[in-house]
Protein backbone atom coordinates (compact mmCIF):
# COMPACT_ATOMS: atom_id res chain seq x y z
CA UNK A 1 0.00 0.00 0.00
CA UNK A 2 2.77 2.43 0.88
CA UNK A 3 4.57 1.71 -2.38
CA UNK A 4 1.41 2.40 -4.38
CA UNK A 5 0.93 5.71 -2.56
CA UNK A 6 4.50 6.68 -3.43
CA UNK A 7 3.90 5.83 -7.09
CA UNK A 8 0.83 8.07 -7.14
CA UNK A 9 2.78 10.86 -5.44
CA UNK A 10 5.58 10.40 -7.99
CA UNK A 11 3.14 10.71 -10.87
CA UNK A 12 1.69 13.90 -9.33
CA UNK A 13 5.14 15.41 -8.90
CA UNK A 14 6.14 14.52 -12.48
CA UNK A 15 3.03 16.29 -13.73
CA UNK A 16 3.79 19.33 -11.55
CA UNK A 17 7.41 19.46 -12.75
CA UNK A 18 6.29 19.29 -16.39
CA UNK A 19 3.87 22.18 -15.85
CA UNK A 20 6.43 24.39 -14.14
CA UNK A 21 9.02 23.62 -16.81
CA UNK A 22 6.54 24.80 -19.44
CA UNK A 23 5.72 27.88 -17.34
CA UNK A 24 9.39 28.83 -16.93
CA UNK A 25 9.93 28.39 -20.67
CA UNK A 26 7.03 30.73 -21.45
CA UNK A 27 8.24 33.35 -18.96
CA UNK A 28 11.72 33.17 -20.43
CA UNK A 29 10.37 33.91 -23.91
CA UNK A 30 8.28 36.93 -22.80
CA UNK A 31 10.80 38.33 -20.32
CA UNK A 32 12.62 40.33 -23.01
CA UNK A 33 9.46 42.30 -23.85
CA UNK A 34 9.26 43.60 -20.28
CA UNK A 35 5.86 42.04 -19.58
CA UNK A 36 7.28 39.58 -17.00
CA UNK A 37 9.11 40.96 -14.07
CA UNK A 38 12.35 39.48 -12.79
CA UNK A 39 10.71 38.64 -9.48
CA UNK A 40 7.97 36.60 -11.16
CA UNK A 41 10.53 34.73 -13.26
CA UNK A 42 12.66 33.98 -10.17
CA UNK A 43 9.66 32.61 -8.24
CA UNK A 44 8.81 30.31 -11.16
CA UNK A 45 12.37 28.95 -11.30
CA UNK A 46 12.47 28.45 -7.52
CA UNK A 47 9.16 26.57 -7.59
CA UNK A 48 10.42 24.34 -10.45
CA UNK A 49 13.61 23.54 -8.51
CA UNK A 50 11.56 22.70 -5.40
CA UNK A 51 9.29 20.37 -7.39
CA UNK A 52 12.30 18.64 -8.93
CA UNK A 53 13.86 18.15 -5.45
CA UNK A 54 10.64 16.65 -4.11
CA UNK A 55 10.50 14.30 -7.12
CA UNK A 56 14.10 13.17 -6.45
CA UNK A 57 13.31 12.50 -2.78
CA UNK A 58 10.23 10.54 -3.80
CA UNK A 59 12.25 8.43 -6.27
CA UNK A 60 14.89 7.77 -3.58
CA UNK A 61 12.22 6.78 -1.06
CA UNK A 62 10.59 4.54 -3.65
CA UNK A 63 13.91 2.77 -4.27
CA UNK A 64 14.26 2.17 -0.54
CA UNK A 65 10.73 0.81 -0.38
CA UNK A 66 11.41 -1.54 -3.28
CA UNK A 67 14.58 -2.82 -1.58
CA UNK A 68 12.69 -3.31 1.68
CA UNK A 69 9.95 -5.11 -0.20
CA UNK A 70 12.44 -7.47 -1.83
CA UNK A 71 14.06 -8.16 1.57
CA UNK A 72 10.67 -8.74 3.19
CA UNK A 73 9.71 -11.10 0.35
CA UNK A 74 12.92 -13.08 0.84
CA UNK A 75 12.30 -13.33 4.60
CA UNK A 76 8.72 -14.35 3.90
CA UNK A 77 9.83 -17.10 1.51
CA UNK A 78 12.40 -18.35 4.05
CA UNK A 79 9.82 -18.33 6.85
CA UNK A 80 7.35 -20.19 4.67
CA UNK A 81 9.96 -22.81 3.76
CA UNK A 82 10.79 -23.24 7.45
CA UNK A 83 7.07 -23.47 8.25
CA UNK A 84 6.65 -26.25 5.69
CA UNK A 85 9.69 -28.05 7.09
CA UNK A 86 8.39 -27.80 10.66
CA UNK A 87 4.95 -28.93 9.49
CA UNK A 88 6.52 -31.95 7.78
CA UNK A 89 8.55 -32.78 10.91
CA UNK A 90 5.46 -32.51 13.09
CA UNK A 91 3.52 -34.75 10.71
CA UNK A 92 6.30 -37.35 10.90
CA UNK A 93 6.40 -37.26 14.69
CA UNK A 94 2.63 -37.48 15.00
CA UNK A 95 2.28 -40.20 12.39
CA UNK A 96 -0.06 -38.19 10.16
CA UNK A 97 0.17 -36.08 6.99
CA UNK A 98 0.68 -32.35 6.43
CA UNK A 99 -2.77 -31.86 4.93
CA UNK A 100 -4.43 -33.13 8.11
CA UNK A 101 -2.30 -30.89 10.34
CA UNK A 102 -2.94 -27.75 8.29
CA UNK A 103 -6.68 -28.32 7.67
CA UNK A 104 -8.82 -26.40 6.85
CA UNK A 105 -6.07 -24.36 5.18
CA UNK A 106 -3.60 -24.87 2.37
CA UNK A 107 -0.07 -23.97 3.58
CA UNK A 108 0.91 -22.76 0.11
CA UNK A 109 -1.98 -20.26 0.04
CA UNK A 110 -1.91 -19.22 3.69
CA UNK A 111 -1.79 -15.49 2.80
CA UNK A 112 -5.14 -15.74 1.03
CA UNK A 113 -6.89 -18.13 3.42
CA UNK A 114 -5.68 -16.53 6.63
CA UNK A 115 -3.70 -19.44 8.07
CA UNK A 116 -2.16 -17.26 10.80
CA UNK A 117 -5.39 -15.60 11.89
CA UNK A 118 -5.96 -17.41 15.19
CA UNK A 119 -8.11 -14.85 16.96
CA UNK A 120 -10.56 -16.81 19.18
CA UNK A 121 -13.27 -14.34 18.26
CA UNK A 122 -12.76 -15.04 14.56
CA UNK A 123 -15.15 -17.34 12.75
CA UNK A 124 -12.20 -19.02 11.05
CA UNK A 125 -11.33 -22.32 12.82
CA UNK A 126 -7.69 -22.76 13.86
CA UNK A 127 -5.63 -25.44 12.11
CA UNK A 128 -4.89 -28.68 13.96
CA UNK A 129 -1.21 -27.95 14.45
CA UNK A 130 -2.10 -24.79 16.39
CA UNK A 131 -4.38 -26.65 18.81
CA UNK A 132 -2.02 -29.50 19.74
CA UNK A 133 -0.77 -29.13 23.30
CA UNK A 134 0.71 -32.60 23.92
CA UNK A 135 2.44 -35.08 21.66
CA UNK A 136 2.00 -38.80 22.21
CA UNK A 137 4.84 -40.87 20.75
CA UNK A 138 4.30 -44.52 19.93
CA UNK A 139 7.02 -47.08 19.26
CA UNK A 140 7.07 -48.52 15.76
CA UNK A 141 7.95 -51.99 17.10
CA UNK A 142 7.25 -53.83 20.38
CA UNK A 143 9.94 -53.64 23.05
CA UNK A 144 10.82 -53.03 26.68
CA UNK A 145 11.89 -49.67 28.15
CA UNK A 146 15.49 -50.07 29.30
CA UNK A 147 16.12 -46.59 30.68
CA UNK A 148 14.25 -43.28 31.11
CA UNK A 149 16.78 -40.47 30.75
CA UNK A 150 14.49 -37.51 31.54
CA UNK A 151 12.46 -36.85 34.64
CA UNK A 152 8.74 -36.18 34.40
CA UNK A 153 8.05 -32.58 33.36
CA UNK A 154 11.62 -31.86 32.19
CA UNK A 155 12.31 -30.13 28.88
CA UNK A 156 14.11 -32.14 26.19
CA UNK A 157 16.37 -30.21 23.84
CA UNK A 158 16.81 -31.21 20.22
CA UNK A 159 18.86 -34.37 19.92
CA UNK A 160 18.70 -35.30 23.62
CA UNK A 161 17.98 -38.90 24.60
CA UNK A 162 14.54 -39.31 26.18
CA UNK A 163 14.39 -43.07 26.71
CA UNK A 164 15.96 -46.27 25.42
CA UNK A 165 14.09 -49.43 24.52
CA UNK A 166 15.27 -52.94 23.75
CA UNK A 167 13.75 -55.87 21.92
CA UNK A 168 14.34 -59.09 23.90
CA UNK A 169 13.70 -61.18 20.79
CA UNK A 170 16.51 -59.44 18.89
CA UNK A 171 20.24 -59.64 19.44
CA UNK A 172 23.03 -57.42 18.17
CA UNK A 173 26.45 -58.97 18.65
CA UNK A 174 29.81 -57.26 18.13
CA UNK A 175 33.08 -59.08 17.55
CA UNK A 176 36.64 -58.12 16.66
CA UNK A 177 38.69 -59.86 13.97
CA UNK A 178 42.17 -59.63 12.55
CA UNK A 179 42.83 -57.18 9.73
CA UNK A 180 44.48 -59.98 7.77
CA UNK A 181 41.04 -61.61 7.43
CA UNK A 182 39.48 -58.62 5.67
CA UNK A 183 39.88 -60.17 2.22
CA UNK A 184 37.90 -63.22 3.34
CA UNK A 185 34.99 -61.36 4.90
CA UNK A 186 32.06 -59.59 3.29
CA UNK A 187 28.55 -58.55 4.22
CA UNK A 188 25.93 -61.27 4.14
CA UNK A 189 28.14 -64.26 5.03
CA UNK A 190 26.41 -66.84 7.24
CA UNK A 191 27.64 -66.72 10.83
CA UNK A 192 26.94 -68.38 14.14
CA UNK A 193 27.13 -66.99 17.69
CA UNK A 194 28.48 -69.67 20.01
CA UNK A 195 29.01 -69.69 23.80
CA UNK A 196 32.56 -69.86 25.22
CA UNK A 197 34.01 -73.14 26.35
CA UNK A 198 34.07 -73.83 30.06
CA UNK A 199 30.89 -71.85 30.72
CA UNK A 200 27.49 -72.92 31.95
CA UNK A 201 25.92 -72.65 28.48
CA UNK A 202 25.79 -75.77 26.31
CA UNK A 203 28.33 -75.60 23.48
CA UNK A 204 25.62 -76.67 21.05
CA UNK A 205 23.35 -73.78 22.04
CA UNK A 206 24.28 -71.56 19.10
CA UNK A 207 22.39 -68.80 17.29
CA UNK A 208 22.33 -68.21 13.57
CA UNK A 209 23.30 -64.73 12.34
CA UNK A 210 24.32 -62.73 9.28
CA UNK A 211 27.65 -60.93 9.07
CA UNK A 212 27.86 -57.16 8.61
CA UNK A 213 31.44 -55.88 8.36
CA UNK A 214 32.03 -52.81 10.55
CA UNK A 215 33.70 -49.54 9.54
CA UNK A 216 36.10 -49.03 12.47
CA UNK A 217 39.52 -50.56 13.11
CA UNK A 218 42.20 -50.59 15.79
CA UNK A 219 45.72 -50.01 14.36
CA UNK A 220 47.35 -50.85 17.71
CA UNK A 221 45.91 -54.36 17.97
CA UNK A 222 45.60 -54.81 14.19
CA UNK A 223 41.94 -55.64 14.50
CA UNK A 224 39.18 -54.51 12.21
CA UNK A 225 35.99 -52.88 13.28
CA UNK A 226 33.01 -54.32 14.96
CA UNK A 227 31.09 -56.99 13.16
CA UNK A 228 27.49 -56.61 14.23
CA UNK A 229 25.27 -59.62 13.61
CA UNK A 230 21.54 -59.86 13.89
CA UNK A 231 19.42 -62.93 14.44
CA UNK A 232 15.71 -63.48 14.06
CA UNK A 233 14.97 -64.86 17.51
CA UNK A 234 16.62 -65.27 20.88
CA UNK A 235 16.41 -68.64 22.63
CA UNK A 236 16.00 -67.30 26.12
CA UNK A 237 17.01 -64.64 28.64
CA UNK A 238 20.61 -64.07 29.56
CA UNK A 239 23.79 -64.28 27.50
CA UNK A 240 27.22 -65.82 27.69
CA UNK A 241 29.94 -63.71 29.25
CA UNK A 242 32.31 -63.93 26.29
CA UNK A 243 30.69 -65.59 23.27
CA UNK A 244 32.40 -66.12 19.95
CA UNK A 245 31.42 -65.44 16.37
CA UNK A 246 31.97 -68.17 13.79
CA UNK A 247 31.86 -67.11 10.13
CA UNK A 248 31.62 -69.54 7.22
CA UNK A 249 33.78 -67.94 4.54
CA UNK A 250 33.73 -70.78 2.00
CA UNK A 251 32.93 -74.45 1.57
CA UNK A 252 30.92 -75.29 4.63
CA UNK A 253 31.38 -79.06 4.36
CA UNK A 254 30.60 -81.19 7.40
CA UNK A 255 33.67 -82.61 9.14
CA UNK A 256 33.99 -84.70 12.27
CA UNK A 257 35.26 -82.60 15.17
CA UNK A 258 35.82 -83.03 18.90
CA UNK A 259 36.22 -80.43 21.68
CA UNK A 260 39.71 -78.98 21.66
CA UNK A 261 39.87 -79.34 25.46
CA UNK A 262 39.67 -83.13 25.08
CA UNK A 263 43.11 -83.11 23.40
CA UNK A 264 46.17 -83.08 25.66
CA UNK A 265 49.88 -82.83 24.96
CA UNK A 266 52.09 -85.72 26.09
CA UNK A 267 55.66 -84.98 25.11
CA UNK A 268 55.59 -84.36 21.37
CA UNK A 269 52.31 -86.19 20.79
CA UNK A 270 48.74 -85.01 21.09
CA UNK A 271 46.64 -87.59 22.89
CA UNK A 272 42.89 -88.31 22.88
CA UNK A 273 41.06 -90.84 25.03
CA UNK A 274 38.13 -92.59 23.37
CA UNK A 275 35.62 -94.61 25.36
CA UNK A 276 35.79 -98.31 24.53
CA UNK A 277 32.48 -99.14 22.79
CA UNK A 278 32.59 -102.69 24.18
CA UNK A 279 33.35 -101.63 27.77
CA UNK A 280 32.01 -98.21 28.88
CA UNK A 281 34.30 -98.31 31.97
CA UNK A 282 37.45 -98.29 29.83
CA UNK A 283 39.09 -95.49 27.85
CA UNK A 284 41.40 -96.14 24.91
CA UNK A 285 44.47 -93.92 24.63
CA UNK A 286 45.21 -92.91 21.06
CA UNK A 287 47.46 -90.44 19.30
CA UNK A 288 45.24 -87.82 17.69
CA UNK A 289 45.29 -87.19 13.94
CA UNK A 290 44.05 -83.61 14.00
CA UNK A 291 43.13 -80.96 11.47
CA UNK A 292 42.21 -77.29 11.78
CA UNK A 293 40.58 -75.85 14.88
CA UNK A 294 38.66 -72.70 15.76
CA UNK A 295 39.76 -72.51 19.39
CA UNK A 296 36.78 -74.58 20.54
CA UNK A 297 36.55 -77.54 18.19
CA UNK A 298 39.24 -79.41 16.28
CA UNK A 299 38.83 -81.68 13.25
CA UNK A 300 39.90 -85.28 13.90
CA UNK A 301 40.78 -87.25 10.77
CA UNK A 302 41.07 -90.79 12.09
CA UNK A 303 40.57 -92.99 15.14
CA UNK A 304 37.13 -91.62 16.02
CA UNK A 305 33.86 -92.23 14.21
CA UNK A 306 30.55 -90.43 14.44
CA UNK A 307 28.80 -91.55 17.62
CA UNK A 308 32.01 -92.34 19.54
CA UNK A 309 32.57 -90.66 22.90
CA UNK A 310 35.82 -88.94 23.91
CA UNK A 311 36.92 -88.03 27.42
CA UNK A 312 36.48 -84.35 28.22
CA UNK A 313 36.69 -84.21 32.04
CA UNK A 314 39.65 -86.05 33.58
CA UNK A 315 41.77 -86.22 30.45
CA UNK A 316 44.84 -84.93 32.35
CA UNK A 317 44.60 -87.65 35.00
CA UNK A 318 44.33 -90.30 32.30
CA UNK A 319 47.36 -88.89 30.52
CA UNK A 320 49.43 -89.01 33.72
CA UNK A 321 48.35 -92.59 34.40
CA UNK A 322 49.16 -93.82 30.86
CA UNK A 323 52.16 -91.68 29.95
CA UNK A 324 55.58 -93.21 29.53
CA UNK A 325 57.35 -89.87 29.71
CA UNK A 326 55.88 -88.45 32.91
CA UNK A 327 57.59 -89.55 36.14
CA UNK A 328 55.32 -91.50 38.50
CA UNK A 329 55.46 -91.27 42.26
CA UNK A 330 58.51 -92.90 43.94
CA UNK A 331 61.40 -92.42 46.41
CA UNK A 332 65.17 -91.79 46.51
CA UNK A 333 67.72 -94.04 48.19
CA UNK A 334 70.72 -92.85 50.12
CA UNK A 335 72.93 -93.50 47.10
CA UNK A 336 70.89 -90.98 45.10
CA UNK A 337 69.02 -93.47 42.93
CA UNK A 338 65.28 -93.10 42.29
CA UNK A 339 62.86 -96.02 42.65
CA UNK A 340 59.17 -96.04 41.73
CA UNK A 341 56.64 -96.88 44.40
CA UNK A 342 56.87 -96.44 48.15
CA UNK A 343 60.04 -97.11 50.15
CA UNK A 344 60.03 -100.61 51.75
CA UNK A 345 61.45 -100.55 55.25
Amino acid sequence: MLLNAHKQHEASLRTSVALWEKRVEQLDQTRASGVVTAEEYTVAQTTLASQRAQLSETLEKEAELQASSADAQAQHDAAHARFRLLLSTAATLLGTDERTLSAPYDPDNHMLTGLHQHDPASSQPAPQWHTIKEVELRATAPGVVQSLDLTNGAWASAGSLVLATIQPDRLRFKAMGMQSDLTRLRDGLPARIVPPKGGSVDLQDTMEATLIVGLSADPQERTVGSWPCRQSSHRGPGAASAPHLEVITAGGENELAIPLSSVIQDGLAKIVFRRDPRDPDKAIRMEADLGVNDGRWVVIRSGVREGDEVVLDGVYQLMIATSGTVEKGGHFHSDGTFHAGEDEK
